[in-house]
């Protein structure tokens, strides 16, 4: 029987599993929405972003525009209209129009298309920066391992972003991943986007031929939605959410993304798997970057959240790294998240689970079978169902969790 498959990787070390054929099914399934209750968040975020008035956004990006370089495939005919808006903006400040049109307001601020909006867009959250100005990269200079390993710094155990198409691996370090999000690259003739999102914990490399054939380029909106930054594609101005799998504003609202097999792993997993791979040349990004520096800090370690999110659940620790898996069958929807480590604490090199689902008088189970290949820890998720579509994510607990409030824990597979 043909099967669904979705494939990525676990953001940790590879621990030594042992063969087995059989599988565990579990019942330890805890429905987050009966446990959700209103929490206090514990101390105070790092940064509070609250969008101001559209006056004062208006006035603030009027003098952005002045010093900022818009950059995009057709930019004079872009900083043309960025012009244009700045003095329509300085006539509308104070002036008697309607400031809560957001999808027109936000678009000629931002120069990216906010109609055809599927996600409530007065809830966006400025993430403190304008588009681009975390500048996402475009065919960087790619070296072999051999020459990275005589004049670069890598640690066996740094963490890299990795992608295989075709016979083709590239590794792009995270420590550059967390400068600069996402990556435009062409991997085994395929035009990809790696992007990792550092405030989410979320990985993904996908397709970037979204408007026909010709490929085109995603960079990085500079707002957050549900504490997960958003993208955007050149081609269209339309705005991405990972969390979402697809367009959520725009021209192409709607369009699913399509993936390719990101893997989060240690420079040292990478060389001893694709001893003929390339990886990123940190010393020559086009940009002036402390990369030594995490320009995130202990993020991805404390409890803080820098952009909060309602109804925080502890029911993990907020940072935990999950495997979210969402399965649609007969219009039935089912939200599941896995603990990274209780995936890498089996013995067993697969896991599979049966979710149940009611339907009125009819009820199924779709089987979901969660495959640990070595030597990355990289994770396979598949289902036999062929009338099920199979969506799988990876993240941090409390932006899954905000994204899909009815999600199944599991809690063990005993």
């Amino acid at each position: 029987m043909k099967k669904l498959f979705y494939t990525f990787c676990l953001l940790c070390a590879v621990p030594a599993f042992a063969s087995a054929d059989d599988v565990a099914t579990t019942e330890a399934v805890i429905d987050l929405e009966l446990q959700q209750q209103p929490q206090k968040d514990e101390g105070p975020a790092l940064v509070t972003q609250v969008r101001p008035s559209s006056a004062t956004i208006a006035e603030e990006t009027a003098l952005e525009m002045e010093q900022a370089e818009v950059i995009d495939a057709d930019e004079g005919e872009l900083k043309a209209k960025v012009e244009a808006r700045k003095q329509e903006i300085k006539i509308e400040v104070g002036a008697d129009h309607d400031p809560i049109n957001y999808p027109q307001f936000l678009a000629s601020i931002f120069t990216l298309d906010f109609e055809n909006n599927l996600i409530p867009i007065e809830k966006i959250v400025d993430g403190g920066v304008v588009v681009d100005e975390i500048p996402t990269l475009v065919n960087p200079l790619l070296i072999s391992i051999e020459e990275a390993v005589k004049y670069l710094d890598f640690t066996d155990q740094e963490y890299m972003a990795v992608v295989e198409i075709n016979g083709a691996a590239r590794a792009y370090p995270l420590r550059i991943l967390n400068w600069h999000q996402g990556v435009n690259d062409d991997v085994g003739g395929q035009p990809v986007f790696v992007a990792y999102d550092p405030i989410s914990g979320n990985i993904m490399a996908i397709d970037r031929r979204v408007a026909g054939e010709k490929p085109t380029t995603f960079g990085v909106t500079g707002q957050v939605f549900k504490s997960a930054s958003l993208y955007y594609d050149r081609a269209t101005k339309s705005i991405w959410a990972p969390f979402e799998n697809k367009a959520v504003t725009g021209e192409l609202s709607g369009q699913k993304m399509k993936h390719y097999k990101a893997v989060l792993t240690t420079w040292k997993s990478f060389q001893e798997t694709y001893p003929d791979g390339m990886v990123l040349d940190i010393m020559h990004t086009g940009y002036d970057r402390n990369y030594r520096q995490n320009p995130y800090g202990d993020y991805a370690k404390n409890k803080q959240m820098l952009f909060p999110v309602a109804y925080p659940s502890d029911i993990l620790p907020r940072k935990e790294h999950v495997v979210g898996v969402r399965l649609f069958k007969e219009g039935r929807r089912i939200e599941v998240a896995v603990p990274v480590n209780l995936l890498l604490n089996q013995k067993k090199e697969s896991v599979e689970l049966a979710f149940a689902q009611a339907n009125g008088l009819n009820a199924f189970n779709i089987p979901v079978t969660f495959k640990i290949a070595k030597p990355f820890g990289h994770i396979e998720v598949t289902t036999s169902d062929e009338d099920a579509i199979l969506e799988v994510y990876r993240g941090f607990w409390f932006v899954w969790s905000a994204y899909n409030p009815k999600t199944r824990l599991i809690n063990s597979l005993d």
